[in-house]
């Protein structure tokens, strides 16, 4: 897990990237809800109220093989009660998630449907959801883009970098 600095620095750098900045909203998500990543991945508008500043966990994704063995996405209920939860949604929370449906207004509406469930939150460039692999594989190329700035400043700035661990 990240320290404090870390994560700041983490999402700060993502923030003002050109290049990873469509990532921001997902990982302030991530951040700041506690949610695993399929469960975050899985909100729907139905699972966000923003009247009353709370979000439904109930469902997660799952992956599987199919016979022609390409991976396919599932919709699964979580395994204990205590997986079913309602969170508080912190005002960053909340902003993130407008922006990420105003986001799909002006690119068009996500219709991805995955066992009957539609409305996703996160989607990709392309409109379709996120699969938890290339959240990982951004993750990792953020990380080490981060850190080599982050050396380059601090040698400049004659101190000792901030570098972020391999985290997921």
């Amino acid at each position: 897990s990240l320290s404090k600095a870390e994560e700041k620095a983490f999402i700060d750098f993502v923030k003002t990237s050109a290049t990873y900045n469509h990532w921001y909203n997902l990982f302030v998500c991530l951040l700041r809800t506690g949610c695993r990543l399929n469960e975050l991945l899985a909100l729907t508008i139905k699972d966000v109220d923003f009247t009353k500043g709370i979000i439904k966990i109930e469902k997660s994704f799952s992956y599987y093989k199919g016979n022609d063995k390409k991976t396919r996405l599932h919709i699964l209920t979580p395994k204990t009660e205590t997986s079913i939860r309602t969170i508080p949604m912190y005002s960053d929370v909340a902003k993130a998630i407008k922006a990420e449906l105003i986001r799909q207004t002006e690119n068009g509406l996500n219709t991805t449907s995955i066992d009957g469930v539609q409305g996703f939150i996160f989607t990709n460039k392309r409109g379709s959801v996120y699969h938890q692999p290339s959240v990982f594989t951004a993750i990792d190329r953020i990380t080490k883009a981060y850190n080599a700035q982050e050396e380059e400043r601090a040698k400049k700035e004659n101190r000792e970098p901030l570098l972020l661990p391999h985290f997921s």
